[in-house]
């Protein structure tokens, strides 16, 4: 497993979408000038005031760097989770992973959003493996069993949960 990404700190503990982003964007425009987590959040922010879901949100603020997004929830996709990652991970596209990461970890608790980068997907132990900063944390490297990432996106407690796929 190869981790190209830049690591990406977060700056605030709920901002692990901003900084998925935030690295994506280092690797696939290095030399744009790189928008601040601040600026990314307030984007995704601002766009909650427009009635844009969250996957829409995004790809407006994607489109300022020439970026695609698809989005896929793992109960709608008709593909199923596994062959859906193992057809997106490669050099042109960028997979984010969102799901409740207390009940990924056995946490009790409300639900905690996560989003994280997909590294790579294990096809014969069904394990994806992603990279994230949790809070303020230092980056953390985990294996998830997709049966498990199913059981912590339910689509009732947070329609957001699900697949974001980005490309040139």
């Amino acid at each position: 497993m190869v981790n190209k990404y830049p690591f990406v700190r977060q700056e605030k503990e709920s901002w692990s979408l901003p900084a998925c982003i935030h690295s994506i964007i280092m690797l696939r425009r290095p030399f744009e000038l790189e928008p601040l987590q601040e600026e990314i959040a307030m984007a995704l922010e601002d766009a909650i005031h427009s009635d844009l879901s969250l996957d829409n949100r995004l790809r407006v603020f994607l489109e300022e760097y020439n970026l695609g997004l698809r989005y896929e929830h793992p109960f709608t996709n008709v593909r199923g989770d596994s062959i859906l990652l193992e057809g997106e991970l490669n050099d042109r596209t960028d997979v984010i992973a969102a799901y409740d990461w207390n009940r990924i970890h056995n946490r009790q608790g409300k639900s905690k959003k996560q989003f994280s980068i997909v590294l790579c997907y294990d096809c014969n132990g069904k394990n994806m493996v992603v990279r994230d900063s949790l809070g303020l944390e230092d980056m953390r490297i985990d294996a998830i069993n997709l049966k498990k990432f199913r059981s912590a996106v339910n689509p009732v407690e947070d329609r957001d949960y699900g697949f974001y796929m980005i490309d040139d």
